[in-house]
């Protein structure tokens, strides 16, 4: 597929923004048990929370055909996880909105405490919406395989993560065990996007012309593609890229992960170090540089059934039945 940067910013920033909300009130939580929580951390995360999801939420519309109507999907809520992703991304900036008004307006305690946890809830709610309009796609296995959900919601939290925790060595809190968590999401995220790609790389499909035409038919042949210019089917849903191309950006994400995982165990190793901030800052980086390759490769990989009917079905296990048996 190809790879629509307004939706990688989208998935990317917001997946961000949504990570940071959890935390955060999670530790709102642990400070009003503590003392209160300190301004400063609740105004830098916060502004980082409505910039980043604010940033996504803007560029997804960038590849609508009319902008203008795009506040009509939400009304298919009931089927259509679009319009379920749509209601809560909705809901959650209302809520962040209202939980950062609260520190202002001085709100605290289980007041501010319960409209955390409901943005904690649509948080979630769009982690899983957005992962499931694209795991529900069953023809495109690329992206409805069994980890898809998962990936989704340990990415986000694990950048959402690393950024409250670089806020917290800028202010000089230490919490071990916030980096003892940061290295159990890291490690796990990095595990399970190693099974994904080792998964994505030894797809079967048994496809066949009868599932590129929509035809219950093993006898149909293809005499002609009946196109010969480039348009919306063949540029959209198909994108021209090299395995070895694959196989780095697969890497990079993997040994962005990998670093940020090691400068995660260095600060745990020595909590009191004058270099944990400038370990914790890079860390950050790199796992939001290895969150937007991630999701760009994401579309890449997806390998849409209908190229079956240009001869461009992408699978090195899978024969294309079509090429073998078209008419010369």
């Amino acid at each position: 597929m190809h790879p629509e940067m307004s939706l990688v910013l989208l998935l990317s920033l917001a997946g961000v923004g949504q990570g940071i909300f959890i935390f955060l009130v999670l530790l709102d939580l642990f400070f009003q048990l503590a003392g209160g929580m300190p301004l400063s951390i609740a105004y830098t995360s916060g502004g980082i929370v409505l910039i980043s999801t604010g940033i996504g939420m803007a560029a997804s519309t960038l590849h609508l055909g009319n902008p203008q109507r795009s506040w009509r999907a939400v009304f298919r809520w009931q089927s259509s996880w679009l319009s379920r992703e749509a209601l809560f991304m909705g809901a959650f900036m209302g809520v962040a909105a209202m939980y950062f008004a609260s520190f202002f307006l001085d709100i605290h305690g289980v007041l501010r405490l319960g409209i955390g946890f409901i943005g904690i809830a649509a948080a979630m709610g769009l982690y899983v919406s957005s992962a499931m309009l694209y795991a529900k796609i069953r023809f495109i296995k690329e992206w409805a395989n069994p980890f898809a959900v998962a990936d989704f919601i340990l990415l986000g939290l694990l950048s959402g993560g690393s950024v409250v925790f670089s806020i917290l060595q800028y202010h000089g809190f230490i919490f071990l065990l916030f980096n003892y968590l940061l290295l159990l999401i890291g490690i796990t995220s990095l595990t399970l996007k190693i099974f994904t790609y080792r998964f994505n790389a030894n797809i079967y499909m048994p496809v066949g012309a009868r599932h590129a035409l929509g035809i219950n038919n093993p006898d149909i042949k293809l005499i002609s593609t009946g196109s010969s210019y480039e348009y919306y089917n063949t540029k959209e849903f198909f994108y021209p890229v090299k395995k070895e191309d694959v196989n780095m950006q697969r890497l990079s994400v993997i040994l962005l992960l990998a670093v940020s995982v090691i400068l995660w165990g260095l600060i745990n190793a020595v909590p009191q170090g004058e270099n944990n901030f400038i370990l914790s800052i890079s860390a950050t980086i790199l796992i939001i540089s290895g969150r937007i390759i991630e999701r760009r490769l994401f579309f890449i990989q997806g390998n849409h059934i209908q190229n079956l009917y240009y001869e461009r079905f992408r699978n090195k296990n899978t024969v294309n039945p079509l090429l073998s048996r078209a008419k010369k």
